[in-house]
């Protein structure tokens, strides 16, 4: 562990006025909550004991910012709250991203939902006994199916073994944050006192009592601090270690699921071919109608293109028309 003055300290003001802001948010809940906690003595006291904590670790803020107290720098801590903060971030990003996913999979299928309800319309009311209207009936079923399906075989299945482990993980990660805060406010107290101890050292009191109190302060604030400080040393790789072994279910579960829900798509998609032409068929089973260029698609004998003058009229009417509608407009 090494000691020096640096005038680069990024432990910054607002930080320790952050922190004591979460603490006094903390206090004044509980007595919310429970009011008989705290009597209305019992919460002034509170209050002032949090505001001379707070201010007195401002204080020690300053005066590492200037040089005036010695900054303890850890670098195995700070290499493993690098690697924690790491992980804290990616687990956050994951399960905002899994969340989409689930999110993206209902709207897929609602909107598809929507589209076949819409085609089973367009056709069954010109002909329902008509290949055309029974295909988009069997499509019309098909996703019927696949979207009760989602709802059973995925959606369920996904929160339990995806999105709660994410959320349990991401719960985690504000207990430990409060104890490096916590170790971080021990740090301060602790750099403080072996500062104080130091001067009276260097610069010896004439009160005799003095140096004892302060070594006894230093002693107190270094065991304190050092025992915090081992705990999360200690704790955090365990912590990223986990990581593995604890998403390696999660991330199985998934795929699994994916897996299942384009084999069943396929599966019930596949089955309204049946309802296609023969050469429909033939041409897809071939990939000629991935291939075929839209603009050589024949046109039914009843329709062709409309052409005139670029009046506001025209232009409403400037698309592929049957031939009895052109008549009425020409």
């Amino acid at each position: 562990m090494q000691h020096f003055a640096d005038d680069d300290v990024h432990l910054k003001s607002h930080e320790a006025i952050h922190h004591g802001i979460d603490d006094l948010t903390r206090l004044v809940r509980k007595w919310l909550d429970e009011p008989s906690t705290y009597s209305p003595e019992e919460m002034r006291a509170s209050l002032d004991s949090w505001r001379e904590v707070l201010f007195s670790h401002l204080d020690q803020e300053l005066l590492q910012k200037t040089g005036q107290i010695e900054r303890t720098v850890d670098r195995e801590f700070a290499d493993e709250e690098v690697k924690y903060k790491t992980f804290e971030k990616e687990c956050q990003t994951l399960q905002k991203a899994a969340k989409g996913y689930a999110d993206a999979m209902k709207a897929m299928t609602a909107t598809q939902g929507r589209l076949a309800d819409t085609i089973d319309v367009f056709y069954s009311a010109a002909d329902k006994a008509s290949e055309s209207a029974m295909a988009a009936h069997a499509y019309k079923r098909a996703v019927d199916d696949l979207d009760t399906g989602v709802a059973r075989e995925l959606e369920a299945p996904y929160r339990t073994t995806v999105m709660e482990p994410l959320g349990k993980m991401n719960a985690i990660f504000p207990v430990v944050n409060e104890q490096i805060n916590k170790r971080n406010h021990k740090l301060l107290d602790y750099d403080s006192a072996r500062s104080k101890l130091n001067k009276l050292i260097a610069k010896p009191s004439d009160d005799p009592t003095k140096l004892p109190r302060a070594q006894a302060e230093h002693d107190e604030a270094k065991e304190v601090f050092d025992l915090l400080n081992e705990q999360l040393i200690s704790e955090l790789p365990q912590l990223l270690d986990l990581r593995i072994p604890y998403f390696d279910p999660s991330f199985e579960a998934m795929i699994r699921m994916q897996c299942k829900f384009a084999e069943e798509g396929y599966e019930k998609l596949g089955g309204v071919q049946r309802y296609f032409a023969d050469n429909v068929r033939d041409d897809y089973a071939g990939g000629q109608l991935d291939a075929q260029d839209p603009r050589d698609v024949p046109l039914p004998p009843h329709t062709y293109p409309v052409l005139r003058p670029a009046t506001p009229l025209n232009q409403t009417y400037d698309r592929w028309m049957p031939y009895n509608e052109i008549r009425a407009l020409v």
